[in-house]
């Protein structure tokens, strides 16, 4: 899962093992360009810019190793494939929150009045930004676009309400858009129209 915070979901009570921040950054970054291939450089400069090369490069060994004994000892399809100058991960057959939920994205006949609920409750299951609950600068793009999408589709939402002629519903959708994007004016004179 990488809405709001990074977690992996290996059917057990018990939260998956991070030895280290850096690992977890890692696994982070590689899930992000999962099956693409990321240079060990690339990875040097984004986790250990400031270390000496030669032991750069034996931490991001370590890393890799460790990262990859955690998945196999959770029993998760997920791996880290090593490619010559770089590494890929490849999903197998876990699932990637993001992935799901863009795939479930509302079609075009899905926007109609007597869909909403269906519509929100897709929407609902963005639990939070990408990576909201960690401090990774590489992650804002990706949660920038996420966001959009988001916005965009629950603007269109509270729409939907409004034509059903649900103006409760619609004042209580656009009250959530509005704790996600408080300097929204576009929330607020919708909010406005519906209290006049």
């Amino acid at each position: 899962r990488c809405f709001q915070s990074m977690q992996i979901d290996n059917g057990t009570s018990e939260p998956f093992p991070w030895r280290t921040t850096k690992t977890q950054e890692l696994f982070a970054y590689l899930l992000l360009r999962r099956q693409q291939h990321v240079r060990k450089d690339t990875l040097i400069d984004l986790l250990w810019p400031d270390v000496d090369p030669k032991k750069a490069y034996t931490q991001l060994y370590t890393t890799i190793y460790r990262l990859r004994k955690s998945l196999e000892a959770a029993g998760l399809s997920i791996r880290i494939l090593n490619s010559g100058n770089g590494y890929s991960l490849t999903l197998g057959d876990s699932e990637l929150d993001v992935d799901v939920w863009e795939r479930n994205a509302p079609k075009p006949e899905w926007m109609t009045p007597d869909r909403a609920e269906e519509y929100q409750s897709w929407l609902e299951q963005y639990r939070g930004d990408y990576l909201e609950e960690h401090d990774y600068d590489w992650a804002v793009h990706e949660r920038e676009r996420l966001r959009s999408i988001w916005y965009y589709q629950a603007m269109h939402l509270g729409k939907l309400w409004e034509e059903c002629g649900n103006t409760e519903a619609a004042l209580q959708w656009y009250q959530k858009v509005l704790l996600r994007f408080p300097t929204s004016e576009e929330v607020y004179f919708s909010l406005m129209k519906l209290n006049d």
